[in-house]
C-alpha cells in the first residue's frame, strides 16, 4: 500500500468516527449534545449516509430536534424513504410541513433534482398527495423533476384553473423557458375565462416576450381589467407599436388608454415605437388622454428611451412635436421644460409682510367719524341713503329675474328623437334641480319611466357616459356631472 492509499484509508476512517460520534449524539438524553450533533451532520460531506438513523427518530418530541430532523430528511431523502418521508409528514401542522417542502426545494435548486425516472415518479406521487395550501412550493420543487414534473403542472393549469393559488404564478419562471411559456400561454387563457383575479399576478411575470399572451384578458374583462393589462405593458415598456399595444391605443374607453400612460417606462422603450401611439393618443377625443399624452412628451426630454441618445431625441421629438410641447410646457408647470431653450412665465407665490399677531383693544372715538366728516356728513346722509334704496330695489328685482331662469324645470321635457344618453343627461338635470349636486341611482331608476328608459336603456347609458366622462359616480349610488370647465 503506498503512502497516497494509507493517508487516503486513515482519513476514511477519521471521517467514520466522526459520523459514529455524530450518530450517537443524535439521540442522546443531553438537548445540547443532540443539538450539536444535529447542526454538525448538516455541514457533514456524507450527511445522507445517516438518513436511517434520522428517519428513525423523526417524531422525538423536542421541537427543535423534531425540526431539524425533519429538515435533513426532506434534504437527502431519496428511494423508499421518500414515501415514508411524506407519511411521516402527515403527523405535523401545516407551518412545519411548509419548512420541509421548502428545504427539498432549497436542495433541488443547489445540487438539482433527481434524474432518474423512477427516481421522479416517486417524488411526484408523493407531492400530489400534500395538501393545496402548499401549492407554490409544490410547484417549485415540480421545477426540478423533469418532464413528468412539468407534465403534472401543466395539467393543473389546464384542468384545475380554479385552484391554481396566487403564489403558484411566480413558480412557473422555474421552470425552463419554453416550458414556463407554454405554461404562462395556457395559463393567460384559461384564468381569463375561469379566474381572472389572477391577472394581477401574471402581469407580475410576463417581459417582453410574453406580453401578448395577455390579450384573452382584452377581450373579456371590464374596463379596470383591460387596465390592468395596460399597466402592465407600460412599465415593460413599449417596443413595438403593434398587437396587443395597439388594442390598448384603440379601445373605447379613456381610462384604459391613460392607465397605459401614466405607467410607461421610458427607459425600456424604443423611441420610434413610442413616438407613434404618443402621436395616437395626443389626437385622442378625450381631453385627459390628450393631456396625458403631454405629460409623455415632456418627460421624454429628461429621460433616453433604450439605445438612445438624450440630445439626440429631444431633437427629434422637438421637430416632430414642437408647438404640442411648447402647449404642453405652459400647461404642466411641475415639469422642467428648460431644456426646449423656452422659459415658462411662473407665478411666485406673493410676498406678505409679517404683521404683529397680538391682540389689541377698540373703543367707540377709533371708530367716530372725525369733526368736518360730521358736517359733511349730516348733507350727504339722504341722498345716500336714497341711493341705497334705489340699489336694493334694483338687485331684489334682478333676483327675481334670475331666480326664474335658475329654478330647476317644472316638468321633464323630451324630444321624440332623442337618443337614451340625451335622455339621460335630461332626467339627471331634472332630478338634480339643475344644480351641481349628486342625484341617487335609486331615483334615477325610480324615474326612468318618465324619460322613456327602461332599466336596461338607464345602465347602458350611464356606463356609456362614465367611459366618456360626462359624467362620474361621486359615492355609492350617486351620480354627479362632470364641471366642464374644469
Amino acid at each position: 500500500m503506498t503512502k497516497e492509499e494509507e493517508k487516503a484509508e486513515k482519513k476514511e476512517l477519521e471521517g467514520l468516527r466522526n459520523l459514529r460520534a455524530i450518530s450517537n449524539s443524535l439521540d442522546s438524553p443531553d438537548l445540547g449534545v443532540a443539538y450539536t450533533a444535529a447542526a454538525e451532520l448538516m455541514q457533514h460531506q456524507a450527511a445522507r449516509s445517516l438518513l436511517p438513523k434520522i428517519m428513525s427518530i423523526l417524531n422525538v418530541d423536542d421541537l427543535t430536534l423534531r425540526k431539524l430532523n425533519f429538515r435533513f430528511a426532506g434534504m437527502h431523502a431519496f428511494g423508499p424513504y421518500i414515501p415514508s418521508l411524506f407519511q411521516a409528514l402527515e403527523s405535523i401542522n401545516p407551518a412545519e410541513r411548509e419548512q420541509v417542502l421548502q428545504s427539498v426545494e432549497e436542495a433541488f435548486s443547489k445540487t438539482g433534482g433527481p434524474l432518474s425516472s423512477l427516481e421522479q415518479k416517486r417524488w411526484v406521487e408523493a407531492l400530489d398527495e400534500v395538501g393545496h395550501e402548499h401549492q407554490a412550493t409544490v410547484f417549485g420543487i415540480m421545477a426540478h423533476l423533469g418532464r413528468r414534473g412539468a407534465r403534472w403542472v401543466g395539467d393543473k393549469i389546464r384542468k384545475q384553473t380554479e385552484i391554481v393559488s396566487y403564489g403558484s404564478v411566480p413558480k412557473i419562471l422555474s421552470f425552463r423557458e419554453s416550458t414556463a411559456k407554454r405554461m404562462l400561454k395556457t395559463l393567460a387563457k384559461k384564468a381569463a375565462k375561469r379566474k381572472p383575479e389572477l391577472l394581477e399576478y401574471i402581469c407580475g411575470v410576463v417581459d417582453q416576450s410574453t406580453i401578448g399572451y395577455l390579450a384573452p384578458f382584452l377581450s373579456s374583462g371590464d374596463w379596470k381589467t383591460r387596465a390592468e393589462v395596460a399597466k402592465a405593458i407600460g412599465k415593460i415598456g413599449i417596443t413595438s407599436a403593434s398587437g396587443i399595444v395597439m388594442e390598448i391605443v384603440s379601445d373605447p374607453d379613456w381610462r384604459v388608454k391613460q392607465a397605459l400612460l401614466e405607467k410607461i417606462n421610458i427607459s425600456d422603450s424604443r423611441l420610434t415605437s413610442l413616438l407613434k401611439i404618443i402621436d395616437c393618443f395626443a389626437n385622442d377625443s378625450h381631453v385627459r388622454v390628450r393631456g396625458q399624452a403631454e405629460r409623455t412628451l415632456l418627460n421624454l426630454g429628461h429621460a433616453a428611451c433604450d439605445e438612445e441618445d438624450l440630445d439626440e431625441q429631444r431633437d427629434r421629438i422637438m421637430r416632430k412635436f414642437r408647438q404640442r410641447l411648447l402647449d404642453a410646457a405652459t400647461n404642466n408647470p411641475d415639469i422642467d421644460s428648460n431644456w426646449m431653450g423656452v422659459e415658462v412665465e411662473e407665478h411666485p407665490i406673493p410676498y406678505m409682510a409679517e404683521a404683529d399677531d397680538s391682540q389689541k383693544g377698540i373703543s367707540l372715538s377709533d371708530i367716530a367719524p372725525s369733526e368736518e366728516e360730521a358736517k359733511s356728513g349730516g348733507s350727504e346722509q339722504a341722498g345716500l341713503l336714497s341711493a341705497l334704496l334705489k340699489a336694493k330695489d334694483s338687485v331684489n328685482s334682478g333676483q327675481k329675474a334670475g331666480s326664474s331662469k335658475r329654478d330647476a324645470p317644472d316638468k321633464l321635457e323630451l324630444d321624440d328623437d332623442m337618443s337614451e344618453t340625451e335622455r339621460f343627461m335630461r332626467l339627471l338635470k331634472y332630478l338634480s334641480g339643475g344644480q351641481d349636486r349628486d342625484v341617487t341611482l335609486e331615483d334615477l331608476h325610480k324615474k326612468a319611466g318618465e324619460a322613456n328608459l327602461t332599466e336596461e336603456d338607464l345602465e347602458e347609458a350611464l356606463e356609456q357616459l362614465e367611459r366618456e366622462g360626462t359624467v362620474y359616480r361621486s359615492k355609492k349610488g350617486a351620480i354627479r356631472r362632470v364641471d366642464m370647465e374644469l
